[in-house]
């Protein structure tokens, strides 16, 4: 019975050396995984977002019909943009743009790029950047950002879709 015992305990010893092996390499790989910068999209480090009140600012001056946000991590850093689509109230396509930013624009917005969408920043909120596009020139990945399809679909569902806007709101450091 003495014999077996030993036969059992060395058993567990070399059963124990081979998980302490596999434990080992398994976290190795977590190790490099995470000094890598692939870590960073499972456990993003920092997160940059606007302030609230920049939310809260546009939803009391304009009619915000859908919402959604867009995260994006790189390097550690999670840049979090929200998308509001608004009806500026008039079915316009081109009027909808310029009436968009009449209205910040009365808030204290003001535009420093109108190339191909509008760019408009505010001296209330630093570090802010609103950028508005017409709703059927606005371009975002479906893949990474399924909200943002659904809220559009809504939002087109709402109202005269010439009447909306989209706004991206993200901060710049």
């Amino acid at each position: 019975m003495g014999e077996f015992i030993i036969k059992l305990s060395s058993t567990a010893v070399i059963a124990l050396k081979k998980s302490a092996r596999i434990v080992g390499l398994v976290v190795a790989l977590i190790l490099v995984f995470l000094t890598s910068g692939c870590g960073s999209w499972v456990f993003p480090g920092k997160e940059m977002r606007v302030d609230p009140g920049v939310i809260r600012d546009i939803r009391s001056n304009a009619k915000v019909v859908a919402e959604a946000k867009i995260e994006i991590p790189w390097d550690g850093t999670t840049t979090v943009t929200d998308v509001l689509i608004i009806d500026v109230g008039i079915s316009n396509i081109q009027g909808a743009t310029d009436e968009a930013s009449s209205v910040l624009g009365n808030f204290g917005w003001k535009i420093v790029d109108d190339r191909s969408s509008v760019e408009m920043t505010s001296d209330k909120w630093e570090n802010t950047v609103l950028g508005i596009t017409e709703i059927d020139s606005y371009q975002f990945n479906e893949l990474e950002s399924p909200q943002v399809g659904k809220a559009l679909k809504d939002a087109k569902v709402q109202t005269v879709p010439e009447a909306l806007v989209v706004l991206e709101v993200h901060p710049t450091g």
